[in-house]
């Protein structure tokens, strides 16, 4: 069952299109986390190890330096 209100996990919602107070590049990461999400599961098979390197993927997104875009 989903939630009426979006869960939050470290500084990003599980929802895309989420509001954000603080960008930070969490609305472009925001836009594809279900879609790495789906690519995880299907190479690993696991839901917790997909959200694994999910997180690992948005860990490195935020050491990145966007601004050379």
């Amino acid at each position: 069952m989903r939630p009426t209100q979006p869960s939050h996990i470290g500084h990003f919602s599980i929802f895309p299109g989420a509001a954000m107070v603080n960008d930070d590049g969490v609305s472009v990461f925001e836009s594809v986390r279900l879609v790495c999400f789906g690519i995880a599961y299907r190479m690993l098979g696991s839901a917790a190890e997909a959200e694994d390197i999910v997180q690992d993927a948005w860990l490195r997104w935020q050491g990145t330096d966007r601004t050379a875009w």
